[in-house]
């Protein structure tokens, strides 16, 4: 019957904090052998060191992208650039660091990451990926600048040719003006000295009458080229403004030199060693106090049968 009534009886939080407390040093044992198992494994456990990278594809004139960044990735994952790196940096095979490539959902970036024992092979390596990317892509992008390049030097050729040819017609206009008043004034003082000379004054109308129409043609001349002008000026503007929409790939985030190591992360093995090693612990100060509370038990029943 008191048996009955011992294992019907609930286990409080009392009973349990009781239990920990008198089993406190071996649970504090157990805890310490854990961490120092983990701590031994961790020393044992090579250094891991992490350079990581974002870029941005580049793009041209209507935004379409000039590589699209799943072929880029494709390239990195497949080692494209590997053999070239490691003749330039005169790595073997063997320590050329992991990569690991990703483009994220509904983005356009691609996120480049090394891992090596190493952190100035993981470091250098993908600084050397990134330069040989932007020359891929470099190389892509050439001939679509040089459309723009080309109609940018063409209309800055008209442009400076309008602008000389204004010049040159506002001289001519100028000198063609001054030409002309010196004429009326000579026809007014001559026709005042010859006064009804018919013949010299139809001379002089003529005369005249040449030079405002050259003058006129001048000025539409003029007119002409200061419209060109404005026109290559807008077109120069234009060819400048497409070329700015080639967007060359972009370094979004720059590999930098790691100082730590990326693996093992020492403190978080250590924090989850000694809360196993607490675990344990409390499991097997339990499983002593139950061990003890039966033999307990068991002696009382062959006490009351002596009895």
């Amino acid at each position: 019957m008191e048996n009955e009534k011992l294992l019907s009886d609930e286990i409080t939080w009392r009973d349990i904090f009781l239990v920990l407390w008198k089993r406190k040093i071996l649970i504090i044992i157990v805890t310490v052998v854990v961490a120092t198992l983990a701590w031994f494994l961790l020393s044992k456990m090579p250094n891991s060191y992490k350079v990581s990278a974002i870029i941005e594809p580049a793009t041209g004139v209507n935004g379409r992208q000039i590589q699209k960044s799943v072929i880029i990735q494709q390239y990195i994952s497949s080692g494209k650039y590997n053999r070239k790196i490691q003749e330039k940096l005169q790595f073997t095979v063997e320590e050329t660091p992991q990569l690991r490539v990703f483009i994220p959902k509904k983005m356009t970036s691609i996120h480049i990451s090394t891992q090596s024992k190493n952190p100035d092979v993981a470091f250098n390596f993908l600084r050397e990926l990134l330069f040989c990317i932007l020359q891929d892509i470099e190389e892509k992008l050439i001939p679509e600048k040089k459309i723009f390049q080309n109609k940018i030097f063409l209309a800055q050729t008209e442009v400076d040719f309008s602008a000389s040819q204004i010049k040159f017609l506002e001289r001519e206009i100028l000198q063609a003006t001054q030409l002309l008043d010196l004429v009326e004034k000579e026809k007014k003082k001559r026709l005042i000295e010859l006064k009804s000379d018919a013949v010299a004054t139809l001379l002089y109308i003529n005369r005249i009458y040449m030079m405002q129409k050259h003058l006129t043609d001048l000025q539409s001349k003029l007119n002409r080229e200061i419209i060109s002008l404005k026109s290559s000026r807008i077109a120069v503007e234009n060819a400048e403004l497409q070329l700015t929409k080639i967007k060359d790939l972009e370094i979004v985030k720059q590999p930098v030199f790691p100082k730590k190591p990326f693996k093992p992360k020492g403190k978080n093995i250590l924090a989850v060693a000694f809360l196993i090693g607490g675990l344990l612990g409390s499991l097997l100060a339990f499983l002593l106090e139950f061990i003890e509370e039966k033999k307990k038990g068991t002696s009382r029943k062959s006490m009351e049968y002596l009895s």
